[in-house]
């Protein structure tokens, strides 16, 4: 194990990156579904702050399918490749 320990560090670093990915991308659908689409209130202010600065609610529910969906889709298909 010698002379390998740059690998492990990589290694682990690729499984944490992994990690955030796949807990991510169903806050993004619960986000887009419950805040976006529906009517609840945005419980982060960071959250808010980015959806006001990218356009505001009206907007993105008018981009929805094309913006939110996407990001989702290839949240998962990443999520999947990875295991093959």
């Amino acid at each position: 194990m010698t002379g390998y320990k740059g690998i492990y560090v990589l290694a682990m670093i690729c499984i944490i990156l992994s990690q955030m990915v796949t807990i991510v991308s169903p806050l993004i659908i619960r986000t887009t579904i419950d805040s976006i689409i529906g009517s609840e209130p945005i419980g982060s202010n960071f959250l808010e702050r980015l959806i006001q600065y990218i356009g505001g609610r009206a907007y993105l529910r008018k981009k929805s399918l094309d913006y939110w969906c996407t990001i989702s889709i290839y949240c998962n298909f990443k999520r999947y490749i990875a295991l093959f």
